[in-house]
């Protein structure tokens, strides 16, 4: 159950990190560099891994909590919604990023 709640964190976070970056990005765009790299490391660090942290065992705890019955399904259709999202946004495989 945990690997599968990291990789569903995981692509979340790669389909909308860009957003979040951009948010950050246009509020310190105006500082100095030392002040944007800092950052820029902080949320990337911090920041996505405190997402990445607190979202998976979350997630697992709701898989757990809907019973074996229905956890196939969610996971499936969750999977299904994931890529959707980077379709749409669209996100290619192998690294390529957006096209």
């Amino acid at each position: 159950m945990s690997q599968i709640t990291t990789a569903m964190t995981g692509s979340l976070l790669v389909i909308f990190g860009d957003d979040v970056i951009r948010i950050v990005k246009n509020q310190v765009r105006h500082r100095q560099f030392i002040v944007r790299t800092i950052g820029f490391v902080l949320l990337c660090v911090f920041g996505f891994g405190m997402l990445a942290v607190f979202i998976a065992p979350g997630l697992a705890n709701l898989l757990r909590y809907l019973g074996d019955r229905y956890v196939v399904l969610v996971v499936v259709g969750a999977f299904v919604w994931i890529g959707m999202m980077a379709e749409r946004r669209k996100y290619t495989y192998m690294g390529r990023g957006r096209v």
